[in-house]
């Protein structure tokens, strides 16, 4: 990377291809970029550190020349702010609540700029910043990152061993952030799966996506299995039940004001036990309570819950069997679990 030299804001382009945008917004135009970034609610700290402190020499911008322009590929949110606060056409409509005098106007209209060979020559200090380094991206970013990153090494003996050495996070966690990442992409283009609400950056419901695709009955359900290599992995998106896979993206990011289906992560393990089950899946279709769902799956159970507990009881009888004696309090408690076992019978028969 040469060394660090001032730019015109004017000669800096946002860029097009930024693991942050979402996937309709790449290859977008500047203004349609900038209004994106201005949305998320995030500049407004940056535009007062300019207002107050101007820019800060020390860290410069990470810019490519690209189609006779600098187009910046480190530092697209502190670009954004500067190009509404110098009133940039591609912001028109945008401000930032925040007043410079002419001396700071003027002192921000050129920025120091580190200019790489390429973008090749970046990816391994953007991976290392934002996957694995202290400036992280949202859990979307870091998966769209990665997705992109394991497609590059996809000639690899392993693909996800090699990002994983260079961003610095485990191997299962590469593979899962570009299976999460992979599937929507397959569903939004070969299958007509509507991903947008998973895909606006709200960290919660890709969260929860992401720990969706750590069950098995959910990966079953639509079809993914088990994937363990990059191969298996491209392998498993042709295999994608397009409706299934709608199914459960409305569940977790759903059209509309209505409300998730599965909102929590706590509650994966129990949606995959209900998407594995015929009739709870209907309860879940026709009612959209996970809540009443569940309780098919429950009571479905219940015989094999109520032999589990046979058996521990079994064991708790051959640990009795080797005390020397027996006290007051093991005495009681046997009394109960008894009176709680008699109660149960009394339910059951009267239900029959």
């Amino acid at each position: 990377m040469n060394d660090s030299h001032d730019v015109p804001v004017s000669d800096l382009r946002l860029d097009d291809r930024n693991p942050r945008l979402p996937e309709k917004l790449l290859g977008a135009t500047q203004s349609a970029i900038l209004h994106h970034i201005c949305e998320q609610g995030t500049l407004g700290e940056l535009a007062r550190s300019f207002a107050d402190n101007g820019f800060f020499k020390h860290e410069p911008l990470i810019v490519v020349a690209e189609s006779g322009c600098f187009v910046v590929v480190e530092g697209n949110r502190r670009l954004a702010a500067l190009m509404i606060l110098l009133g940039r056409p591609e912001a028109e409509g945008l401000s930032l609540d925040v007043e410079l005098d002419a001396k700071r106007l003027r002192s921000l209209q050129r920025v120091p700029c580190f200019e790489a060979p390429n973008r090749d020559n970046v990816h391994k200090f953007l991976g290392f910043r934002h996957i694995g380094g202290i400036k992280a991206w949202s859990a979307e970013a870091r998966a769209r990152y990665l997705l992109k990153e394991v497609e590059r090494e996809k000639t690899a003996d392993d693909p996800f061993v090699a990002v994983s050495r260079r961003v610095g996070i485990e191997k299962p966690a590469v593979r899962t952030a570009f299976l999460a990442s992979a599937i929507l992409r397959w569903g939004q283009r070969e299958l007509g799966v509507d991903v947008a609400k998973m895909e606006a950056h709200d960290e919660r419901r890709f969260g929860v996506w992401v720990r969706a695709l750590q069950s098995p009955k959910i990966r079953e359900y639509i079809g993914v299995g088990s994937p363990w290599t990059y191969a298996e992995c491209e392998g498993a998106l042709r295999r994608i039940r397009a409706e299934r896979l709608r199914e459960v993206v409305g569940h977790i990011a759903p059209a509309g004001d209505r409300s998730p289906v599965l909102d929590d992560s706590r509650n994966v393990t129990a949606y995959g036990r209900v998407l594995a089950n015929e009739a709870a899946r209907k309860v879940l279709r026709k009612t959209g309570s996970l809540e009443a769902a569940r309780a098919i799956v429950d009571e479905a159970a219940l015989p094999e819950r109520v032999r589990r507990l046979a058996a521990k009881v079994d064991a708790l009888g051959e640990e009795a069997r080797r005390l020397d004696r027996t006290d007051d309090d093991l005495v009681q408690a046997v009394k109960e679990l008894l009176g709680a076992a008699k109660a149960l019978d009394g339910i059951v028969r009267s239900g029959s």
